[in-house]
């Protein structure tokens, strides 16, 4: 899928484009099932500096807010693998997406 930095790989299995329905997204698999406030920031980070040079990536306000929505407990419980949809421009806090 291309190449992890270490940063990235503390808090995810992995990470990667790609298109589901036509869509790009980047999708990830976190390693931790609690984030802490600095844990959220700090894989924010590594995520932002993984793949904000990709061509696919937009949007970082929106990937960013993805993200931290994805990070809370009550979403672990349900789902493990996030999607950030650089192509969204609103995010709905019920899904994330």
């Amino acid at each position: 899928y291309g190449i992890l930095s270490k940063s990235v790989l503390k808090y995810f299995e992995d990470g990667y484009f790609e298109t589901r329905d036509n869509r790009v997204c980047l999708t990830l698999h976190p390693k931790l099932w609690a984030w802490s406030d600095t844990d959220k920031s700090n894989a924010w980070m590594s995520v932002y500096a993984n793949f904000y040079r990709d061509w696919r990536w937009d949007n970082t306000s929106i990937m960013k807010k993805q993200f931290y929505c994805h990070a809370r407990f009550i979403y672990q419980l349900v789902e493990r693998e996030w999607n950030l949809e650089p192509w969204r421009t609103e995010m709905d806090p019920i899904d994330c997406n």
